[in-house]
C-alpha cells in the first residue's frame, strides 16, 4: 500500500515538473514571437536598444548596450545595427521556423529561421529567465559575432 502511494506521488511530481518545463518553453516561444512581431510590415517603429532594452535583454546585456552608447557619444559605434535582425533596414520579417533546446537552469536557446522577403537568415537566440520573465542573453546570426562579442 505504501509503495503504491509513493509511486503515485512520484508520478504526480514528475507530471507537474514536466508541465512546468512545458509552460516555461511555451512562455519562451511567446516571448520570441512577440519580440519579432515588431518587425512586420506596417508595425510601429521599434528600437530595442533604447527604452525597451530592459524588457528584451538581460540586465548584463543592457549594461553592455548602455556602456557602448556612452562610449560612442552619439555616434554609431559598435552597435550600428539592430541586433535582433542584425540589420539596419527590413521590410517584413516573419518567423519561418522556431525551435528551442530543452529548458535547463532557467536557460534555453531558440533557433529562428527568419524571412524578410526573399532574404532568409537564421538567428540563434540565447534566452535566460530573469525575475520570471524570458530575456535575451545573447544572439547571433550565422557566423557573425554574437551581440556580446560585438559589445565586448
Amino acid at each position: 500500500m505504501f509503495l503504491r502511494a509513493a509511486v503515485a506521488g512520484l508520478v504526480l511530481l514528475m507530471a507537474s515538473y514536466t508541465g512546468a518545463r512545458a509552460q516555461d518553453a511555451a512562455a519562451a516561444e511567446r516571448f520570441v514571437r512577440n519580440v519579432y512581431s515588431h518587425y512586420r510590415a506596417g508595425a510601429a517603429p521599434f528600437m530595442p536598444v533604447f527604452e525597451r532594452a530592459p524588457s528584451i535583454f538581460t540586465p548584463e546585456v543592457v549594461a553592455l548596450i548602455r556602456k557602448e552608447q556612452e562610449e560612442s557619444e552619439g555616434e554609431a559605434g559598435k552597435l550600428d545595427i539592430d541586433p535582433l535582425c542584425m540589420c539596419q533596414d527590413f521590410e517584413d520579417i516573419r518567423i519561418a521556423t522556431l525551435t528551442f533546446t530543452p529548458v535547463q537552469n532557467n536557460r534555453t536557446t531558440a533557433t529562428a529561421e527568419l524571412a524578410d522577403g526573399a532574404h532568409r537568415f537564421t538567428m540563434k537566440i540565447q534566452l535566460m529567465a530573469v525575475r520570471n520573465a524570458w530575456r535575451i542573453d545573447d544572439l547571433q546570426e550565422g557566423d557573425e559575432p554574437s551581440l556580446r562579442q560585438l559589445l565586448n
